[in-house]
């Protein structure tokens, strides 16, 4: 990465001409999602979306239609490593090279000796010691100069065009049919928040990550935000996703869309829903394309709940902007999937309600 940014001085970086060449997305199109192939969950979704939108016995106001996506794994690729995670690691190495006594701390010293196990194990920590007082645009600056630059190893496209083409497409659809699409991430909330426009269309606004407590600053008649080394809780994965999503949004979405098995409250807040709704499940099961990452014990809640499988190989055309090819196999990921590590009686965390109770969801959504 460019030697652009230092702690010392605020970045010289105009993210206006950072965004120039970002993907552009929701194009009005005769197919709503070209880069879908024709399979039956592509007419199960375009079947929902005309239902709860057209006159009828499942029409949805506008008001209460709100979709939840998941955004690593979901929106963005997650393999070899999170992007949340490359960046935490690239700035602790510029702290590093700007004060070298830093080599004294456990989470520098684990870079260093490359400590994958503790960094797996400490990935919190890592992220809160890596952007600490840093004010919100200085990370976001950080954070678009590194999409901007740094390339995906497997890929090499860069990290900004690292998006799932047909799930922007679909995110696209939803918004033209007056649905409010929310990112709902564990990943840091500033974090997405800088990604989420010049990589999806999302505005900040429409973000729910796991946000760090932050002191206000007055000087100079301006006002700085500063981030603390203190999450707030809950922390943005299973049952937190739900809770944040009622606290944020307000209203129980009828629509949403995951990956991991820290995804399935927020699934299942979908699916329970008293009005139409729909969740659906991600699975990557193209290793050439894509990278392959099966979620089992997700896979199986999903089948028992009834909620649609989609598949890349089956059901994308296309995954990443040009079809690229793999520049080089896939290396062992340095962070640990924290939702999938959890014993599966707590996978799916939160709702205390059996798979029995929960009955089959397919009959909620009219599938």
């Amino acid at each position: 990465m460019r030697a652009t940014f230092r702690l010392l001085g605020v970045c010289k970086l105009s993210i206006a001409l950072l965004l120039t060449g970002a993907p552009v997305w929701g194009e009005e199109l005769g197919d709503p999602l070209p880069n879908w192939n024709d399979t039956p969950n592509r007419a199960l979704v375009l079947d929902f979306v005309a239902r709860v939108t057209q006159p009828g016995p499942d029409f949805v106001e506008p008001a209460e239609r709100i979709a939840v996506f998941d955004l690593d794994g979901t929106l963005i690729c997650e393999r070899p490593n999170y992007l949340t995670t490359l960046l935490s690691h690239a700035m602790l190495r510029e702290r590093l090279a700007a004060d070298p006594s830093l080599a004294e701390r456990p989470v520098y010293r684990a870079l260093i000796e490359e400590d994958a196990t503790f960094l797996r194990r400490n990935f919190r920590d890592v992220h809160l010691e890596a952007f600490a007082g840093l004010s919100h645009e200085e990370m976001h600056a950080f954070i678009l100069e590194y999409i901007n630059s740094e390339r995906h190893p497997v890929f090499g496209l860069l990290h900004r065009e690292m998006v799932y083409v047909p799930m922007v497409e679909l995110v696209r659809y939803l918004e033209q049919h007056q649905f409010e699409v929310y990112v709902v991430s564990a990943s840091m909330q500033e974090f997405v928040r800088a990604i989420g426009e010049p990589m999806l269309g999302i505005p900040p606004q429409r973000v729910i990550g796991s946000a760090v407590a932050f002191d206000i600053e007055r000087r100079d008649g301006k006002i700085r935000s500063v981030r603390r080394q203190e999450w707030f809780e809950p922390y943005n994965l299973r049952e937190g996703k739900s809770i944040r999503i009622l606290e944020r949004i307000g209203r129980r979405p009828i629509f949403a869309f995951g990956n991991g098995n820290g995804d399935i409250d927020m699934l299942r807040l979908a699916a329970l829903n008293p009005l139409p709704s729909l969740a659906l499940v991600l699975n990557h099961d193209d290793d050439e394309r894509g990278m392959f990452d099966r979620k089992p014990y997700l896979l199986r809640v999903a089948e028992g709940q009834g909620w649609p499988i989609i598949g890349v190989r089956e059901d994308f055309r296309v995954v990443y902007p040009g079809n690229p090819q793999k520049i080089r196999e896939e290396e062992e990921s340095a962070e640990l999937d924290e939702a999938a590590s959890l014993p599966q009686a707590e996978a799916g965390g939160g709702f205390a309600l059996s798979d029995s109770q929960l009955g089959p969801c397919r009959l909620k959504a009219g599938l």
